[in-house]
């Protein structure tokens, strides 16, 4: 299911592309909320923040190997 995904964004750059966008728009986002966090006063906030970067990171990781791919 996944590896279908990938290969069908191969063929649709623009829509990968797009998702690279909002991966990166994400990533920023959540390092803005975390320089504003503190563990000790938000520990959940702060955790999911970090959760979110993972996401995002691997996001981008993942788009930029599919755009990296010839169709």
């Amino acid at each position: 299911m996944i590896s279908q995904f990938f290969r069908r964004l191969q063929y649709k750059r623009k829509q990968a592309a797009l998702y690279l966008l909002l991966a990166t728009v994400l990533f920023v986002l959540c390092a803005a909320l975390q320089s504003g966090l503190d563990f000790a006063r938000a520990p959940v906030a702060t955790a999911f923040s970090w959760l979110l970067m993972l996401l995002a990171l691997l996001g981008q990781l993942a788009m930029l190997l599919v755009l990296f791919r010839k169709p």
